[in-house]
């Protein structure tokens, strides 16, 4: 909520900001607790990031044509073959990621996964983390509860006017970094007319559940030394629990 949604956001940005934050919360005498769950994210926290070259705006405009000439099955093909090491790495289908790895390629004439083997910097090193592994069955029923409680809340409604004001601005909606968001694509086909809204809330809670799935696998096999809280219910009293227990390590290592 406090970037618009035309405006980009990557790993390199954000640890920036999350470093400015966690030093403000320092310098109050607290102690910052960092909540998430992209695991990229949390190692860039950690680790740092290699360096690349900015990329300049004209290669920008010319990968965003270049992928609107020829669709995004056949750009993906095309990064992939320029960087076969890249494959893996993230979703297909990706846009942001796909046109960043294209740019990267063009301007610097080195492929993003070379700059991906350079040395890292910027990072905190080695945090207290915590791992939370909710039992299954009731993760996949509370991610259906919170997509119903979201389109309660109008969400639909926030993408269509979100799509309203991209196309005013002379902007494809699609086109939008918030477009990769889960669920974004399939309400704006609800808008559009394209998906009902049954179709939609099934495709949006099965993206959700196979982004939970990667997510716990990433944690299991990436944070071997984390502490490892399951969860049963996923409750109001288990979460009050859970945050006492983390909130009494962290008084331990103060």
């Amino acid at each position: 909520g406090f970037l618009p949604a035309h405006e980009p956001m990557d790993a390199a940005r954000w640890l920036n900001l999350a470093i400015a934050e966690i030093k403000k919360v320092q310098r109050e005498g607290k102690r910052p607790l960092i909540c998430g769950g992209t695991g990229f994210y949390l190692k860039a926290l950690e680790e740092g990031l290699c360096h690349i070259p900015p990329i300049s705006s004209q290669v920008k405009a010319a990968a965003d044509a270049h992928l609107h000439n020829i669709g995004l099955e056949a750009f993906e093909a095309e990064v992939f073959k320029a960087d076969p090491n890249l494959q893996g790495r993230f979703e297909r289908g990706d846009r942001q990621r796909l046109l960043r790895a294209w740019c990267v390629c063009q301007d610097t004439g080195r492929p993003l996964s070379h700059w991906y083997a350079q040395p890292k910097r910027g990072g905190l090193g080695l945090l207290h983390t915590f791992t939370l592994l909710p039992h299954r069955p009731n993760l996949y029923l509370r991610i259906d509860q919170r997509l119903n409680h979201m389109l309660a809340q109008n969400a639909g409604g926030e993408v269509a006017g979100l799509a309203q004001r991209a196309r005013a601005l002379g902007l494809n909606p699609l086109d939008l970094p918030l477009a990769q968001a889960l669920g974004f694509q399939e309400l704006l086909a609800v808008h559009e007319g394209d998906l009902t809204l049954a179709t939609a809330q099934d495709q949006i809670s099965q993206a959700s559940r196979r982004y939970a799935k990667r997510q716990l696998t990433w944690a299991r096999n990436q944070l071997k030394k984390a502490i490892k809280l399951p969860i049963s219910l996923i409750n109001e009293h288990e979460m009050k629990s859970i945050c006492a227990t983390i909130i009494s390590f962290m008084r331990f290592l103060h």
